[in-house]
Protein backbone atom coordinates (compact mmCIF):
# COMPACT_ATOMS: atom_id res chain seq x y z
CA UNK A 1 0.00 0.00 0.00
CA UNK A 2 1.18 3.76 -0.46
CA UNK A 3 0.67 7.00 0.87
CA UNK A 4 0.91 9.46 -1.36
CA UNK A 5 -0.01 12.28 0.95
CA UNK A 6 1.53 13.65 4.79
CA UNK A 7 1.23 11.31 7.57
CA UNK A 8 0.36 14.13 10.30
CA UNK A 9 -3.28 13.82 9.49
CA UNK A 10 -3.22 9.68 10.20
CA UNK A 11 -1.35 10.57 14.00
CA UNK A 12 -4.43 13.20 14.36
CA UNK A 13 -7.10 10.57 13.92
CA UNK A 14 -5.18 7.46 15.70
CA UNK A 15 -6.24 8.98 18.90
CA UNK A 16 -9.61 9.17 18.20
CA UNK A 17 -9.27 6.00 15.72
CA UNK A 18 -8.74 4.06 18.81
CA UNK A 19 -11.17 5.19 21.22
CA UNK A 20 -14.24 5.04 18.88
CA UNK A 21 -13.06 2.83 15.74
CA UNK A 22 -10.97 3.35 12.59
CA UNK A 23 -14.45 4.30 10.80
CA UNK A 24 -15.08 6.65 8.12
CA UNK A 25 -17.51 8.57 10.37
CA UNK A 26 -14.37 8.97 12.81
CA UNK A 27 -12.20 10.31 9.81
CA UNK A 28 -15.02 12.66 8.03
CA UNK A 29 -15.51 14.19 11.73
CA UNK A 30 -11.92 15.56 12.22
CA UNK A 31 -11.86 16.66 8.46
CA UNK A 32 -15.82 18.54 9.38
CA UNK A 33 -14.36 19.65 12.29
CA UNK A 34 -10.97 21.21 10.80
CA UNK A 35 -13.34 23.03 7.99
CA UNK A 36 -15.53 24.63 10.61
CA UNK A 37 -12.31 25.59 11.99
CA UNK A 38 -10.74 27.32 8.81
CA UNK A 39 -14.12 29.15 8.67
CA UNK A 40 -14.32 30.02 12.35
CA UNK A 41 -10.51 31.93 11.65
CA UNK A 42 -11.43 33.89 8.71
CA UNK A 43 -14.51 35.51 10.35
CA UNK A 44 -12.62 35.92 13.95
CA UNK A 45 -9.60 37.72 11.42
CA UNK A 46 -12.12 39.88 9.71
CA UNK A 47 -13.78 41.15 13.45
CA UNK A 48 -10.09 41.88 14.39
CA UNK A 49 -9.80 44.05 11.50
CA UNK A 50 -13.41 45.70 12.83
CA UNK A 51 -15.60 44.44 9.49
CA UNK A 52 -19.39 44.03 11.36
CA UNK A 53 -20.18 40.32 13.11
CA UNK A 54 -22.75 40.31 10.29
CA UNK A 55 -20.32 40.78 7.08
CA UNK A 56 -17.87 38.75 9.12
CA UNK A 57 -19.63 35.22 9.81
CA UNK A 58 -20.65 35.53 6.05
CA UNK A 59 -16.90 36.00 4.99
CA UNK A 60 -16.21 32.54 7.16
CA UNK A 61 -19.24 30.93 5.93
CA UNK A 62 -18.21 31.42 2.41
CA UNK A 63 -14.51 30.02 3.25
CA UNK A 64 -16.33 27.07 4.99
CA UNK A 65 -18.93 26.45 1.97
CA UNK A 66 -15.57 26.83 -0.32
CA UNK A 67 -13.82 23.80 1.86
CA UNK A 68 -17.14 21.36 1.57
CA UNK A 69 -16.30 21.08 -2.07
CA UNK A 70 -15.27 17.76 -3.91
CA UNK A 71 -12.61 15.94 -1.83
CA UNK A 72 -11.83 18.77 1.17
CA UNK A 73 -13.91 17.27 3.73
CA UNK A 74 -13.41 13.73 3.24
CA UNK A 75 -11.16 11.05 4.78
CA UNK A 76 -8.29 13.06 3.67
CA UNK A 77 -5.86 15.05 5.38
CA UNK A 78 -6.93 18.18 3.14
CA UNK A 79 -9.17 19.51 5.63
CA UNK A 80 -6.51 19.49 8.59
CA UNK A 81 -3.73 20.82 6.24
CA UNK A 82 -5.92 23.76 5.13
CA UNK A 83 -6.75 24.80 8.70
CA UNK A 84 -2.47 24.58 9.55
CA UNK A 85 -2.39 26.67 6.40
CA UNK A 86 -4.62 29.65 7.54
CA UNK A 87 -3.19 29.81 10.63
CA UNK A 88 0.28 29.51 9.72
CA UNK A 89 -0.57 32.94 7.56
CA UNK A 90 -2.77 34.41 9.92
CA UNK A 91 -0.55 34.27 13.25
CA UNK A 92 1.96 36.45 12.45
CA UNK A 93 -0.42 39.16 10.97
CA UNK A 94 -2.07 38.42 14.53
CA UNK A 95 0.72 39.57 16.33
CA UNK A 96 1.84 42.69 14.21
CA UNK A 97 4.79 40.06 12.61
CA UNK A 98 6.41 40.20 15.90
CA UNK A 99 9.41 37.79 16.51
CA UNK A 100 7.09 35.70 18.65
CA UNK A 101 4.65 34.95 16.59
CA UNK A 102 7.37 33.62 13.63
CA UNK A 103 8.11 30.50 15.23
CA UNK A 104 4.39 29.08 16.11
CA UNK A 105 3.76 30.18 12.30
CA UNK A 106 6.96 28.23 11.24
CA UNK A 107 6.03 25.25 12.82
CA UNK A 108 2.40 25.56 11.54
CA UNK A 109 3.53 26.00 8.36
CA UNK A 110 5.60 22.70 8.57
CA UNK A 111 2.56 21.13 10.00
CA UNK A 112 0.79 22.14 7.34
CA UNK A 113 3.54 20.68 4.81
CA UNK A 114 2.88 17.14 7.06
CA UNK A 115 -0.63 16.90 6.14
CA UNK A 116 -0.23 17.77 2.13
CA UNK A 117 3.16 18.97 0.89
CA UNK A 118 1.71 22.22 -0.94
CA UNK A 119 0.92 23.90 2.10
CA UNK A 120 4.31 24.51 2.94
CA UNK A 121 3.44 27.46 0.76
CA UNK A 122 2.69 29.52 3.73
CA UNK A 123 6.06 29.63 4.98
CA UNK A 124 6.84 31.35 1.53
CA UNK A 125 3.72 34.24 1.88
CA UNK A 126 4.76 35.29 5.26
CA UNK A 127 8.57 35.04 4.72
CA UNK A 128 8.21 36.92 1.50
CA UNK A 129 5.74 39.09 2.68
CA UNK A 130 8.03 40.07 5.96
CA UNK A 131 11.39 40.08 4.33
CA UNK A 132 9.88 42.89 1.39
CA UNK A 133 7.28 44.79 3.53
CA UNK A 134 8.47 43.95 7.39
CA UNK A 135 11.75 43.61 8.15
CA UNK A 136 13.96 42.28 6.09
CA UNK A 137 16.18 40.92 9.04
CA UNK A 138 13.30 39.63 11.04
CA UNK A 139 12.96 37.95 7.19
CA UNK A 140 15.45 36.10 7.18
CA UNK A 141 15.27 35.30 10.78
CA UNK A 142 11.42 33.62 9.79
CA UNK A 143 13.00 31.96 7.36
CA UNK A 144 16.29 30.25 9.01
CA UNK A 145 13.96 29.15 11.97
CA UNK A 146 11.57 27.66 9.08
CA UNK A 147 14.56 26.19 7.27
CA UNK A 148 16.08 24.38 9.91
CA UNK A 149 13.16 23.28 11.23
CA UNK A 150 12.14 21.36 8.33
CA UNK A 151 15.66 20.35 7.86
CA UNK A 152 15.59 18.52 11.30
CA UNK A 153 11.53 16.97 10.37
CA UNK A 154 13.01 15.80 7.17
CA UNK A 155 15.69 13.91 8.65
CA UNK A 156 13.78 12.46 11.76
CA UNK A 157 10.55 11.92 9.03
CA UNK A 158 13.23 10.03 6.40
CA UNK A 159 14.76 7.94 9.41
CA UNK A 160 11.44 6.52 10.52
CA UNK A 161 9.69 6.22 7.01
CA UNK A 162 11.90 5.07 4.26
CA UNK A 163 9.02 5.81 1.38
CA UNK A 164 7.57 9.10 2.81
CA UNK A 165 9.22 11.34 0.46
CA UNK A 166 9.34 8.77 -2.72
CA UNK A 167 5.31 8.46 -2.12
CA UNK A 168 4.74 12.51 -0.91
CA UNK A 169 6.82 14.13 -3.51
CA UNK A 170 8.97 11.66 -6.33
CA UNK A 171 5.67 9.82 -6.89
CA UNK A 172 2.98 12.79 -7.33
CA UNK A 173 6.03 14.67 -9.12
CA UNK A 174 6.31 11.87 -11.46
CA UNK A 175 2.91 10.99 -11.95
CA UNK A 176 1.64 14.73 -12.39
CA UNK A 177 -0.24 15.77 -15.91
CA UNK A 178 0.17 19.30 -16.20
CA UNK A 179 -2.21 21.53 -18.82
CA UNK A 180 -2.81 25.19 -19.45
CA UNK A 181 -6.48 24.65 -20.29
CA UNK A 182 -7.08 22.65 -16.97
CA UNK A 183 -6.30 25.44 -15.28
CA UNK A 184 -7.89 28.05 -17.75
CA UNK A 185 -11.32 25.68 -17.01
CA UNK A 186 -11.23 26.24 -13.75
CA UNK A 187 -10.36 29.89 -13.87
CA UNK A 188 -13.23 30.69 -15.64
CA UNK A 189 -15.69 28.50 -13.36
CA UNK A 190 -14.13 30.64 -10.07
CA UNK A 191 -14.86 34.05 -11.19
CA UNK A 192 -17.84 32.75 -12.58
CA UNK A 193 -18.55 31.47 -8.84
CA UNK A 194 -17.43 34.20 -7.28
CA UNK A 195 -18.92 36.64 -9.31
CA UNK A 196 -20.71 38.43 -7.48
CA UNK A 197 -18.42 38.98 -4.55
CA UNK A 198 -15.69 40.14 -7.36
CA UNK A 199 -18.01 43.05 -8.29
CA UNK A 200 -18.60 44.22 -4.84
CA UNK A 201 -14.28 43.90 -4.87
CA UNK A 202 -14.30 45.46 -8.21
CA UNK A 203 -16.44 48.36 -6.54
CA UNK A 204 -13.60 48.94 -3.70
CA UNK A 205 -10.87 48.76 -5.62
CA UNK A 206 -10.09 52.46 -6.40
CA UNK A 207 -7.93 52.75 -3.43
CA UNK A 208 -6.27 49.07 -4.62
CA UNK A 209 -4.89 50.45 -8.01
CA UNK A 210 -3.89 54.08 -6.39
CA UNK A 211 -2.02 52.19 -3.95
CA UNK A 212 -0.77 49.69 -6.20
CA UNK A 213 0.19 52.59 -8.64
CA UNK A 214 2.28 54.43 -6.05
CA UNK A 215 4.08 51.42 -5.09
CA UNK A 216 5.05 50.35 -8.77
CA UNK A 217 6.12 54.19 -9.84
CA UNK A 218 7.99 54.84 -6.17
CA UNK A 219 10.39 52.12 -7.29
CA UNK A 220 11.88 53.99 -10.56
CA UNK A 221 11.29 57.41 -9.17
CA UNK A 222 12.77 57.68 -5.84
CA UNK A 223 15.97 56.37 -5.13
CA UNK A 224 15.19 55.39 -1.46
CA UNK A 225 11.97 53.26 -1.95
CA UNK A 226 14.32 50.18 -1.58
CA UNK A 227 16.34 49.54 1.11
CA UNK A 228 18.90 46.92 0.41
CA UNK A 229 21.26 48.19 3.31
CA UNK A 230 19.43 48.46 7.11
CA UNK A 231 18.37 44.55 7.99
CA UNK A 232 15.81 45.81 10.64
CA UNK A 233 14.02 47.95 7.50
CA UNK A 234 11.95 46.16 4.98
CA UNK A 235 13.19 45.54 1.37
CA UNK A 236 10.60 48.52 0.54
CA UNK A 237 9.54 51.03 2.28
CA UNK A 238 5.83 51.25 1.56
CA UNK A 239 3.72 48.47 2.77
CA UNK A 240 0.91 46.00 0.56
CA UNK A 241 -1.63 45.05 2.35
CA UNK A 242 -1.22 41.98 3.97
CA UNK A 243 -4.92 40.13 2.61
CA UNK A 244 -3.83 40.92 -0.88
CA UNK A 245 -0.58 40.03 -0.88
CA UNK A 246 -1.79 36.70 0.17
CA UNK A 247 -4.47 36.59 -2.59
CA UNK A 248 -2.14 37.97 -5.28
CA UNK A 249 0.58 35.47 -4.17
CA UNK A 250 -1.45 31.96 -4.10
CA UNK A 251 -3.80 33.17 -7.37
CA UNK A 252 -0.34 33.29 -9.12
CA UNK A 253 1.28 29.89 -7.48
CA UNK A 254 -2.02 28.30 -8.56
CA UNK A 255 -2.08 29.68 -12.27
CA UNK A 256 1.26 29.50 -12.74
CA UNK A 257 1.76 25.45 -11.73
CA UNK A 258 -0.42 23.83 -9.35
CA UNK A 259 -4.27 24.44 -11.16
CA UNK A 260 -2.63 23.00 -13.69
CA UNK A 261 -2.40 19.23 -12.35
CA UNK A 262 -5.09 17.46 -13.88
CA UNK A 263 -5.33 14.94 -10.51
CA UNK A 264 -7.26 17.77 -8.75
CA UNK A 265 -10.25 19.96 -9.29
CA UNK A 266 -10.80 23.41 -8.46
CA UNK A 267 -8.96 22.07 -5.23
CA UNK A 268 -6.74 24.70 -5.20
CA UNK A 269 -9.06 27.22 -6.04
CA UNK A 270 -11.08 26.90 -3.40
CA UNK A 271 -8.35 26.04 -0.59
CA UNK A 272 -5.66 28.78 -1.94
CA UNK A 273 -7.41 31.21 -3.15
CA UNK A 274 -10.72 31.79 -1.84
CA UNK A 275 -9.52 32.72 1.69
CA UNK A 276 -7.04 35.37 0.53
CA UNK A 277 -10.37 36.81 -1.97
CA UNK A 278 -13.15 36.72 1.05
CA UNK A 279 -10.36 38.78 3.53
CA UNK A 280 -9.54 41.43 0.93
CA UNK A 281 -12.81 41.74 0.04
CA UNK A 282 -14.12 41.48 3.53
CA UNK A 283 -12.19 43.57 5.16
CA UNK A 284 -13.25 46.81 3.46
CA UNK A 285 -15.60 47.75 5.86
CA UNK A 286 -16.53 51.15 4.72
CA UNK A 287 -17.28 49.83 1.69
CA UNK A 288 -18.97 46.67 2.84
CA UNK A 289 -21.71 49.04 5.62
CA UNK A 290 -21.47 52.18 2.89
CA UNK A 291 -23.31 50.05 0.50
CA UNK A 292 -24.75 47.09 2.46
CA UNK A 293 -28.11 47.58 0.45
CA UNK A 294 -25.49 45.92 -2.61
CA UNK A 295 -23.06 44.37 -0.39
CA UNK A 296 -25.89 42.04 1.29
CA UNK A 297 -27.63 40.74 -1.48
CA UNK A 298 -24.60 40.20 -3.69
CA UNK A 299 -23.01 38.14 -0.99
CA UNK A 300 -25.78 36.15 -0.25
CA UNK A 301 -25.92 35.01 -3.63
CA UNK A 302 -22.62 34.23 -3.99
CA UNK A 303 -23.67 31.76 -0.95
CA UNK A 304 -26.25 30.16 -2.63
CA UNK A 305 -24.55 29.75 -5.69
CA UNK A 306 -21.73 27.93 -3.78
CA UNK A 307 -24.24 26.09 -1.90
CA UNK A 308 -26.72 25.09 -4.48
CA UNK A 309 -24.92 25.33 -7.76
CA UNK A 310 -21.48 24.01 -6.48
CA UNK A 311 -21.66 21.61 -3.93
CA UNK A 312 -23.25 18.10 -4.66
CA UNK A 313 -26.37 17.11 -2.82
CA UNK A 314 -24.60 14.43 -0.42
CA UNK A 315 -27.12 12.30 0.79
CA UNK A 316 -27.74 8.80 -0.68
CA UNK A 317 -31.62 7.46 -1.35
CA UNK A 318 -32.57 4.91 0.16
CA UNK A 319 -32.20 2.59 -3.24
CA UNK A 320 -28.83 3.90 -2.96
CA UNK A 321 -28.27 3.17 0.16
CA UNK A 322 -29.27 -0.40 -0.25
CA UNK A 323 -26.89 -1.16 -3.49
CA UNK A 324 -23.88 0.15 -0.50
CA UNK A 325 -25.50 -2.03 1.64
CA UNK A 326 -25.40 -5.11 -0.72
CA UNK A 327 -21.70 -4.18 -1.59
CA UNK A 328 -20.47 -4.21 1.99
CA UNK A 329 -22.28 -8.07 2.47
CA UNK A 330 -19.95 -9.33 0.40
CA UNK A 331 -16.94 -7.86 1.97
CA UNK A 332 -18.77 -9.02 5.66
CA UNK A 333 -19.09 -12.41 4.33
CA UNK A 334 -15.43 -12.95 3.31
CA UNK A 335 -12.08 -13.48 4.72
CA UNK A 336 -9.94 -12.34 2.07
CA UNK A 337 -10.38 -10.21 -1.02
CA UNK A 338 -8.85 -8.09 -3.87
CA UNK A 339 -10.92 -4.81 -3.49
CA UNK A 340 -11.75 -1.78 -5.51
CA UNK A 341 -10.69 1.59 -3.79
CA UNK A 342 -13.88 2.12 -2.88
CA UNK A 343 -14.37 -0.58 -0.80
CA UNK A 344 -11.39 0.35 1.76
CA UNK A 345 -12.90 2.35 4.05
CA UNK A 346 -15.31 -0.63 4.80
CA UNK A 347 -12.26 -2.74 4.76
CA UNK A 348 -10.68 -0.22 7.35
CA UNK A 349 -13.52 -0.98 9.61
CA UNK A 350 -13.76 -4.19 9.61
CA UNK A 351 -10.21 -4.64 9.89
CA UNK A 352 -9.17 -6.12 6.97
CA UNK A 353 -5.97 -5.14 5.30
CA UNK A 354 -7.11 -3.65 1.82
CA UNK A 355 -4.64 -4.54 -1.70
CA UNK A 356 -5.43 -1.85 -3.21
CA UNK A 357 -5.32 1.80 -0.71
CA UNK A 358 -6.76 3.97 -4.21
CA UNK A 359 -3.23 5.19 -3.81
CA UNK A 360 -1.08 1.85 -4.13
CA UNK A 361 -1.27 2.34 -8.04
CA UNK A 362 1.32 5.33 -7.94
CA UNK A 363 3.92 3.21 -6.28
CA UNK A 364 4.00 1.49 -10.04
CA UNK A 365 4.06 4.85 -11.92
CA UNK A 366 6.62 6.17 -10.11
CA UNK A 367 9.24 7.48 -13.15
CA UNK A 368 13.15 7.03 -12.88
CA UNK A 369 15.35 8.82 -10.60
CA UNK A 370 18.65 9.03 -9.35
CA UNK A 371 20.11 7.65 -6.51
CA UNK A 372 19.43 10.30 -3.98
CA UNK A 373 19.11 10.52 0.78
CA UNK A 374 15.28 10.84 0.63
CA UNK A 375 14.47 7.27 -0.99
CA UNK A 376 15.22 4.05 -1.40
CA UNK A 377 16.94 3.17 -5.10
CA UNK A 378 14.65 3.05 -7.85
CA UNK A 379 15.80 -0.45 -8.24
CA UNK A 380 15.14 -1.81 -5.14
CA UNK A 381 11.61 0.15 -5.35
CA UNK A 382 10.87 -1.82 -8.36
CA UNK A 383 12.09 -5.03 -7.53
CA UNK A 384 9.54 -4.62 -4.17
CA UNK A 385 6.51 -3.69 -6.66
CA UNK A 386 7.21 -6.66 -8.63
CA UNK A 387 7.17 -9.02 -5.75
CA UNK A 388 3.72 -7.57 -4.52
CA UNK A 389 2.60 -8.12 -7.97
CA UNK A 390 3.74 -11.83 -8.18
CA UNK A 391 2.16 -11.96 -4.55
CA UNK A 392 -1.09 -10.95 -6.02
CA UNK A 393 -1.34 -13.22 -8.80
CA UNK A 394 -0.39 -15.99 -7.23
CA UNK A 395 -3.50 -15.63 -5.20
CA UNK A 396 -5.40 -14.92 -8.10
CA UNK A 397 -4.21 -18.38 -9.84
CA UNK A 398 -4.93 -20.39 -6.64
CA UNK A 399 -8.21 -18.64 -6.15
CA UNK A 400 -7.08 -17.91 -2.05
CA UNK A 401 -9.49 -14.77 -2.83
CA UNK A 402 -13.05 -14.84 -1.82
CA UNK A 403 -14.15 -12.31 -4.29
CA UNK A 404 -12.69 -10.07 -6.41
CA UNK A 405 -13.91 -6.35 -6.75
CA UNK A 406 -13.71 -4.65 -10.51
CA UNK A 407 -14.74 -0.95 -10.85
CA UNK A 408 -15.55 -0.94 -15.03
CA UNK A 409 -15.06 3.04 -14.92
CA UNK A 410 -11.66 2.69 -13.39
CA UNK A 411 -8.82 3.32 -15.47
CA UNK A 412 -5.67 0.81 -15.63
CA UNK A 413 -4.77 -0.55 -12.72
CA UNK A 414 -1.66 -3.43 -12.08
CA UNK A 415 -3.78 -5.27 -10.05
CA UNK A 416 -6.44 -6.22 -12.29
CA UNK A 417 -5.67 -8.03 -15.55
CA UNK A 418 -9.20 -9.16 -16.64
CA UNK A 419 -8.39 -11.65 -19.23
CA UNK A 420 -5.94 -13.47 -16.17
CA UNK A 421 -8.89 -12.98 -13.52
CA UNK A 422 -11.56 -13.85 -16.03
CA UNK A 423 -9.75 -17.78 -16.27
CA UNK A 424 -10.22 -18.15 -12.48
CA UNK A 425 -13.12 -16.24 -11.54
CA UNK A 426 -16.54 -15.69 -12.69
CA UNK A 427 -19.06 -12.44 -12.51
CA UNK A 428 -21.23 -13.18 -10.21
CA UNK A 429 -23.12 -9.57 -9.48
CA UNK A 430 -22.70 -6.35 -11.05
CA UNK A 431 -23.76 -3.35 -8.59
CA UNK A 432 -23.98 0.00 -9.35
CA UNK A 433 -23.33 2.57 -6.69
CA UNK A 434 -23.02 6.60 -6.25
CA UNK A 435 -20.74 8.68 -4.66
CA UNK A 436 -22.87 11.82 -4.60
CA UNK A 437 -19.93 14.16 -2.66
CA UNK A 438 -17.54 13.68 -5.88
CA UNK A 439 -20.30 13.32 -8.21
CA UNK A 440 -18.91 10.19 -9.50
CA UNK A 441 -20.97 6.38 -10.27
CA UNK A 442 -19.31 3.43 -10.16
CA UNK A 443 -20.49 -0.04 -11.81
CA UNK A 444 -18.76 -3.13 -9.88
CA UNK A 445 -18.33 -6.68 -10.63
CA UNK A 446 -18.06 -8.87 -7.80
CA UNK A 447 -16.08 -12.18 -8.90
CA UNK A 448 -15.83 -15.46 -7.48
CA UNK A 449 -13.70 -18.46 -7.52
CA UNK A 450 -14.77 -21.27 -10.65
CA UNK A 451 -16.39 -24.10 -9.32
Amino acid sequence: MNNNYGFLYNLVVLPFAAIFGNTLAVHRSISILCVIISGALIALTLMRVKTSSPFAFAGGSLVTACLLFNVTPLARPDALGEFLFLAAILLPWRRNFDRQSLIPSALAGICAFLAKPYFLLSIIIVATYIFVFVSKGRGLYYLLVAMLSLVVVLYITNSLFECYFLGAILSNAGNSILSDSHMWEQLTRFIKIFLPCLILLFLGSKTFIKRSHIMITEIFKKPGALDFIHPSQPLYRYAANYFEFFLLSSTVVVAALLGKHIGAYMTYFFQLIAPGLILSLFQRRNLLQERAALAAPLILSNLLIICFGVLYPNKLSLSQQRDWEGLYKFVADSDRILNSPILVAEMARLGRTPVDSGQSEYYFTTRSYSSNPFAPDYEKIVDQGNKYLKTNQSAIQNQEYDYIFIVLEAGPSPFIDSQFIDRRYDTIETIKVVMPQSGQECTVEVKAPKK
